[in-house]
């Protein structure tokens, strides 16, 4: 994991420059290492770190390495950050758009919001949480989702599709057969227009299937608030 927080570090060492210390908010933290890693960066003195989750199994790891628990949905959350961090929880947002919107009114003007997770509109990549249907019907709506990708680029409004009868509820547990966001780059970029600047990511060079998994089948974004 420290390898996605690497990518953003540039900014954070940035934002901490501006402002000093700075509060963050880790999304969806389960058993996060974004304290430890801060620890290696030598700036975790500076960073007070709140981690939420929507369960309470993992609040012994997160009392031991944050310095706040929050344990429920984000939106009841009532805090003001500089820097929001989410890596691999988006897709299992269930109310998308509403999430994002609390987290920009949390996020203080010139601050971070951080997303990594596995983007879902490449050509012929079906969603875990699809992979119970019909293998015809998997293709379809792959189909489907990349068209309306494209959509969202031309008409500028975010459609954010969700799962509602995933592959959870159908076969035996295995990685994001729950994670029933169908994330959408075009989703995220149109959403933020007028709220945020974009922020660039610098991806380390890689070929063949590193390249492929890098450029396109992950979600790796930044922005920074108005």
């Amino acid at each position: 994991m420290y390898f996605f927080y690497n990518l953003i570090k540039p900014d954070l060492l940035r934002l901490l420059n501006e402002r000093g210390k700075i509060l963050a908010l880790d999304l969806g933290a389960g058993r996060t290492n974004f304290p430890s890693w801060l620890e290696t960066v030598g700036v975790r003195d500076k960073v007070f770190v709140t981690a939420q989750d929507v369960t309470d199994a993992n609040l012994e790891h997160l009392n031991r390495h944050c310095d706040r628990s929050f344990v429920g949905d984000v939106r009841e959350m009532q805090s003001e950050f500089d820097f929001i961090v989410s890596t691999f929880a988006y897709e299992h947002l269930v109310f998308p758009q509403k999430t994002l919107t609390h987290c920009l009114d949390m996020l203080t003007p010139g601050g971070i919001l951080y997303i990594v997770s596995p983007c879902y509109t490449l050509l012929g990549y079906l969603p875990p949480a699809l992979r119970h249907l019909p293998r015809w019907k998997q293709f379809g709506l792959n189909l489907f989702l990349v068209a309306s990708s494209a959509l969202v680029r031309v008409l500028g409004r975010p459609l954010f599709w969700i799962v509602t009868d995933p592959a959870v509820f159908h076969l035996p547990f295995r990685r994001d057969y729950d994670a029933i966001h169908m994330v959408s780059k075009s989703d995220l970029d149109s959403f933020m227009r007028g709220h945020c600047q974009s922020l660039p990511i610098m991806l380390p060079k890689a070929t063949g299937q590193g390249r492929v998994w890098l450029r396109f089948m992950m979600l790796i974004v930044a922005y920074c608030k108005r």
